[in-house]
Parts: C-alpha cells; sequence; structure tokens
C-alpha cells in the first residue's frame, strides 16, 4: 500500500482508517503513514498528507466526505461536495 502511496507525492493525500478494518490494518497504515510524511518531506511537501484515523469502523458521513475534497482540491476546481 505504501509503495503505491508514495506515487502521489507530493499531491495532497488523505488516509482514512477505522481499527475495525480488516482490509488495511491500523497498525500498518499508520505504520505506513509515518513513512509517507518523509517521502512527502523529500520533495518539499511534508504537510500534504492528512490523516484520519477512527476507532471501530471507518464512517461515511458528510463530514468525513466533505474533509477528503477539501484534502484533494475537489472545491478548488469548481466541484461541489454534497
Amino acid at each position: 500500500m505504501r509503495e503505491v502511496a508514495a506515487l502521489f507525492a507530493p499531491k495532497p493525500l488523505l488516509i482514512i482508517s477505522g481499527t475495525w478494518d480488516r482490509i488495511f490494518p491500523i497498525t500498518a497504515t499508520r505504520l505506513a503513514c509515518r513513512e509517507l510524511t518523509e517521502v512527502n518531506a523529500l520533495h518539499g511537501a511534508r504537510g500534504n498528507l492528512e490523516q484520519g484515523f477512527f476507532d471501530g469502523r471507518t464512517p461515511g458521513t458528510t463530514a468525513l466526505r466533505r474533509r477528503s475534497w477539501s484534502a484533494t482540491g475537489m472545491r478548488r476546481k469548481g466541484r461541489r461536495c454534497t
């Protein structure tokens, strides 16, 4: 996972994970985020990685959707989050 995510550097990236995530365990996701922070730092873009960790399942809420759109810059492209 982290190798693929590193290909996005230095573009903004939001990684969201829950403690009940069976596909991407939270421990591995946290490690990947630490490593991706270092990759972004090499590109001079340390602040381009945003993380959202949740206890339980990852929520599919409007607030989370807005956060993801904001993190990826969709609002700047004239799109609206619903």
